[in-house]
């Protein structure tokens, strides 16, 4: 068979799907930050007080000076209370949105391979499953699950990167003004780093409920191939589009990632060209945009093929996560 067109209605109904996706991300990623607007007005009135108290001292202050600081104590205080409200809003969005994504995986997924049998002219009727099903088969929704469990520990985690930021900057002598931006820009980062767990969980959500409708309907479908974005999509990514994987394996993207299954009928040749051949066509400039330029060098001196990039490396979540390889590991220098 050949290659599936990048315009068949499988491929056009793939594409309209992951738009929506990304736009309902989009709009869940934005209440979260809007959330996160009130920790960091709350706490950057504390961190501009302090800033204010450490400029009115003639000496650097001791350890102990800075720690015994109200203004000091209430900038921990009022971030450890406010990051802990956070981590209770995200607890209930991560709930309610993987628990969408949920079911909209499993009825996604059985749209696409109906309209995959119908382009093979098979008539086949298609078993629906509970979304209630599917997330207790989904292990990182475990509410008492490492997922969980990195969501307790976030707001004692981000407290004590402020407390660090406040206690370096003091100990290096640091202008107070940029010991307070400092504050603020720790809690940026356990900004940054929820709404990766945000997004991440509903994108592996979708993928698995999608993964767990093709199991249910295994006398149809016999598996299942990587599609990607190919002229966005990573490295990694971009040499996995088109590899054929049967329905025990798990798509195990990378954070934030947003490639998704295709479903390969029992019988049916893999439909979708690979990614090493599409990238073998591509212009220097795309080549080059999806390598970087230290890799793209290395593979045009011949020191690696692309399939050569993707490995599997442990997360304490999800189990295993596909990820690039750097350059010093491709090449061995």
């Amino acid at each position: 068979m050949m290659p599936e067109p990048t315009d068949s209605p499988l491929i056009q109904q793939v594409k309209r799907l992951r738009a929506a996706q990304a736009a309902n991300d989009a709009k869940e990623l934005e209440r979260l930050a809007r959330a996160f607007v009130v920790i960091h007005n709350e706490v950057q009135a504390k961190a501009d007080a302090l800033a204010v108290k450490l400029a009115t001292l003639d000496h650097k202050p001791t350890m102990g000076e800075l720690t015994r600081m109200s203004q000091y104590k209430d900038t921990i205080a009022t971030a450890e209370k406010e990051l802990e409200k956070y981590r209770a809003f995200m607890d209930i969005n991560i709930r309610s949105t993987s628990s969408d994504a949920v079911a909209a995986g499993e009825a996604d997924a059985r749209r696409m391979a109906q309209i995959a049998a119908q382009a093979a002219g098979i008539n086949a009727q298609f078993r629906t499953l509970s979304p209630d099903v599917i997330t207790q088969l989904v292990g990182f929704l475990d509410p008492r699950g490492p997922l969980y469990k990195r969501l307790d520990g976030m707001p004692k985690y981000t407290a004590e990167q402020v407390a660090d930021k406040i206690i370096t900057g003091v100990g290096m002598g640091k202008n107070p003004k940029v010991i307070a931006r400092e504050i603020t820009d720790a809690l940026g980062m356990g900004l940054t780093d929820s709404m990766r767990t945000a997004r991440t969980v509903q994108l592996w959500s979708y993928r698995e409920a999608s993964r767990a409708s093709y199991v249910a309907n295994q006398d149809i479908v016999s598996g299942w191939v990587w599609f990607a974005e190919l002229e966005t999509a990573c490295d990694s990514c971009v040499a996995m589009h088109g590899t054929e994987h049967t329905l025990d394996e798990t798509l195990d993207d990378h954070h934030n990632g947003r490639c998704a299954m295709i479903p390969l009928l029992t019988g049916q040749e893999n439909p979708i060209e690979s990614g090493s051949d599409w990238f073998a066509q591509q212009n220097e400039e795309q080549q080059r945009a999806t390598l970087g330029p230290g890799k793209f060098d290395a593979w045009k001196e011949g020191k690696f093929q692309l399939s050569d990039i993707p490995q599997q490396t442990p997360n304490d979540v999800y189990g295993m996560m596909r990820t690039a390889k750097p350059l010093k590991d491709l090449v061995g220098e």
